[in-house]
């Protein structure tokens, strides 16, 4: 299912391939990125030649029996033999040939072997290759080169849409106000291993492992599988690998990790955008690109599975990142490579791992690359400075999201201008073949873009979303829409071609569900903090604290000693709560964040209080018209009680009587306050010198509306050439509507003929002059339509003769 040899998704800007998309009828397919190419599309670097060492198959009987191995030699043809078989997974295993063959050769062994009964599936072993002002500032040198951390060209909203303050960057600086990682946290860094970086200190880093098998090619001294990552230089020379061509090293593992975890604010060359974490380097490419079998045990032991020839993982990693991509030819192949991918990402997540994998940089389809196009793996993008796809980054459906991987075909770098170029700083190595001088180097693609959302993940981890799912659905969560189309960019010059590197057009989205953006990260700063009296019966209120991205539609939860009392943004302690202390606590509404919650200090304990209670009024008021409601103090025998609503206005004082009743009166004044309708009232008692004080739970008042009468006047006989006039008057109490409004609707029979507004000027008169009516009797009404304050009514039918 692995397909050919994984490569490492970087794009040097000087190397940079674009090729063609996958020709096929799929559903998955996605348009040619290139327009108007004087070649009719983009420029085709020569690609390395799909070989395998073998194949991976699943059988029925757990291990490849002698007679299917003899199949398999048989099936291969003359000159190249089975070598060997090992277990990989559950029932899966791998077996290879004694030397490498095209990859279509293991793909017809595969096919052959998959016909037998005691196969469930076969696919070719194949050979990866690697692809190659914030609100938190640090003393690294290159940050402000960082532009994929933090962009400071860009600070307000312009014509163009571009988000304020950090532009298209993944504005890792806006969660550091938060968290930079735990030391708790790990990173799998599955590529060409590690070098020793005063910028990735060991203090960075938890002991990796070495799974590339390749004895023949293996120049790290102890050729094998071991639990040494160190990386001794991935150069080849003329003839070295199965395909033409040679190669210096690059170093790639320790730019990736060094993304992920370099030492940070130590006044020394970058940034990373989870520094506080560990990465664990896991060496499973090395000269030529590395086999599928290797990387699945990579995938493995990284998550603490236990693997033969290696020591035990005493540090499973919560993250794992594959900057590394095949194509396979077909959705055939990729569907059979994304299995065995697919199986070791299963066994991971069970035990908490999350996969994160660069899309590829042939500016093609995404959707033929693994294995990021497999369903268990988060598949990443890359994007511009500018917020668009970067030109190389492969798009289409099975993109999860994307992050800056730096485009300097679009943006050139400018030299010595580190702040204006648009390419991704990191850890580097100036040695060819050796290691020599550590220093820091800028690289572009799809495997710059991984490492960030893997960072970002590994943040997520430490604020407690320690699954994979959780993890998941965070980073899904936690992404800014792709900007506007743009004409200009659907044309965009790259020497002499042409290409649409929008990630949105008409009924697509093919760069993910967003650009990764951790201001978005629903992430607590402060507590909220309790406001107003804490009495029996009185409203508490609280504040929702700060927040990295503040929830648009918090929840509330307010406790009473551990126990929840109440789920509204008010809580009214009861008598049960008296000395008791209250607590709230305020999580965001999206679930990908609901763990993300913040408590706030315990308010003193609720002090003892008498009982209130309120009652009343006897019958349900209008509105504007006085009213009286009765209060009960259980013990009082004086003191001051008022009538208090919701937002605490007075609407009526009174004072207890010696048997601890009151009758409390809302004026006629302050009834015009209230809207018809149910209003919650609370009686308040202020207490006296032996009677402490304490409120009443909520009551809703209902306010009646007013009622209207409409009269009307109309002469009996018309002419059918000239119009009547109608006049209407709307009848409530001037004491309080003098100047009723309203619509009103007059009709002829059933027949609606006129619609005019009743206006305050009117002084709840209005003429309505009649349409033309037939020679007849007619039956005229009006139907006042009423308003918040006045029901709605008919008047009494006047009839008028047409002749």
């Amino acid at each position: 299912m692995l397909s050919l040899r994984r490569t490492v998704t970087v794009a040097v800007a000087t190397s940079l391939a674009f090729a063609g998309l996958a020709v096929g009828a799929s559903a998955e397919d996605v348009p040619d990125r290139a327009v108007g190419s004087p070649k009719g599309g983009p420029a085709v670097k020569a690609k390395v030649p799909d070989v395998a060492r073998g194949i991976i198959v699943e059988t029925t009987t757990g291990a490849p029996s002698d007679a299917l191995l003899e199949a398999t030699d048989d099936a291969v043809g003359d000159g190249v033999e089975v070598a060997a078989d090992k277990p990989l997974l559950t029932n899966v295993s791998t077996v290879d040939f004694d030397e490498v063959v095209p990859a279509d050769v293991a793909e017809d062994v595969a096919n052959e072997i998959s016909e037998r009964s005691d196969v469930v599936w076969a696919v070719p072993n194949r050979l990866r290759q690697v692809q190659t002002q914030p609100p938190v500032t640090t003393n690294d040198t290159l940050f402000t080169a960082q532009h994929n951390l933090w962009n400071r060209g860009y600070t307000t909203n312009s014509k163009l849409g571009v988000p304020a303050g950090g532009g298209y960057s993944i504005k890792a600086p806006s969660l550091w106000r938060k968290t930079q990682g735990r030391a708790t946290t790990v990173v799998a860094v599955i590529d060409t291993g590690i070098l020793d970086h005063p910028d990735l200190p060991s203090s960075q880093r938890v002991p990796g492992a070495d799974t590339y098998s390749s004895k023949a090619l293996d120049n790290d001294g102890t050729p094998g599988r071991d639990n040494d990552p160190r990386d001794p230089g991935d150069w080849f020379t003329e003839g070295q690998c199965d395909f033409p061509g040679s190669s210096n090293s690059s170093w790639h593992g320790t730019f990736v990790a060094g993304q992920i975890a370099a030492a940070t604010n130590n006044g020394a060359g970058i940034a990373a955008v989870a520094p506080n974490v560990k990465v664990q380097p896991i060496r499973a490419l090395g000269r030529c690109g590395g086999w599928d079998s290797d990387i699945v045990d990579a995938m493995k032991w990284a998550a603490g599975i236990r693997v033969s020839g290696l020591a035990d993982n005493a540090n499973p990693a919560a993250v794992a990142n594959l900057s590394l991509a095949g194509s396979p030819g077909t959705a055939t192949q990729r569907e059979a490579e994304c299995k065995v991918f697919n199986a070791a990402a299963k066994l991971g997540k069970a035990r908490g791992t999350l996969y994160v994998a660069a899309a590829g940089n042939d500016g093609g389809n995404a959707n033929r690359v693994t294995p990021a196009s497999c369903s268990e793996f988060v598949s990443v993008g890359a994007t511009s400075i500018n917020g668009f796809s970067a030109v190389y980054s492969n798009v289409g459906s099975t993109v999860d999201l994307s992050a800056p991987g730096g485009d300097s075909q679009v943006d050139p770098y400018r030299g010595s201008e580190r702040a204006k170029g648009d390419i991704i700083w990191s850890l580097g190595n100036s040695g060819t073949r050796g290691p020599a001088q550590n220093g820091y180097v800028a690289n572009e693609g799809t495997s710059m873009a991984s490492p960030q959302v893997a960072g970002a993940a590994a943040l997520l981890h430490g604020l407690g979303l320690t699954t994979p799912t959780q993890m998941r659905d965070a980073l899904y969560a936690s992404v800014t829409p792709f900007r506007a189309r743009s004409s200009a960019y659907a044309k965009k010059a790259v020497g002499v071609d042409r290409y649409d590197i929008n990630c949105t057009a008409p009924g697509r989205q093919w760069c993910g569900r967003g650009l990764l953006d951790l201001s978005r990260v629903q992430a607590p700063l402060t507590a909220p903090v309790i406001s107003g009296r804490v009495i029996v019966g009185e409203p508490l209120r609280t504040s929702v604290g700060t927040w990295v991205r503040t929830p648009s539609a918090p929840r509330y939860t307010w406790k009473v000693a551990g126990v929840v009392k109440g789920t509204a943004s008010v809580y009214w302690p009861t008598l049960a709560d008296i000395g008791k202390a209250v607590t709230v606590t305020v999580a965001p509404s999206t679930s990908a964040f609901a763990k993300l919650s913040t408590t706030s200090t315990a308010s003193a304990p609720v002090p003892a209080g008498p009982a209130v209670t309120l009652r009343g009024p006897s019958a349900q008021p209008r509105y504007g018209q006085a009213f009286t409601v009765t209060a009960t103090v259980a013990g009082a025998t004086g003191g001051t009680i008022r009538l208090l609503s919701d937002a605490g206005a007075t609407f009526g004082t009174a004072t207890v009587r010696s048997n601890g009743t009151a009758s409390i009166t809302v004026p006629a004044a302050a009834a015009r306050r209230l809207k018809p309708g149910s209003t919650p009232f609370r009686a308040a008692y202020l207490g006296d010198t032996t009677t402490p004080p304490a409120s009443s739970p909520r009551r809703g008042i209902t306010v009646k509306k007013l009622s209207a009468k409409v009269s009307t006047r109309l002469r009996t006989k018309v002419k059918t050439s000239s119009r009547a006039t109608l006049k209407v008057r709307v009848i409530d109490r001037p004491d309080v509507f003098a100047h009723p409004t309203g619509e009103l609707r007059v009709y002829d029979g059933k027949k609606r003929i006129r619609i005019v507004r009743l206006s305050s000027s009117g002084g709840g008169k209005k003429s309505i002059r009649l349409p033309t009516l037939k020679k007849g009797t007619h039956k005229i009404k009006v139907y006042f339509r009423g308003n918040p304050y006045i029901t709605s009514t008919y008047s009494a039918v006047r009839t008028i003769k047409a002749r």
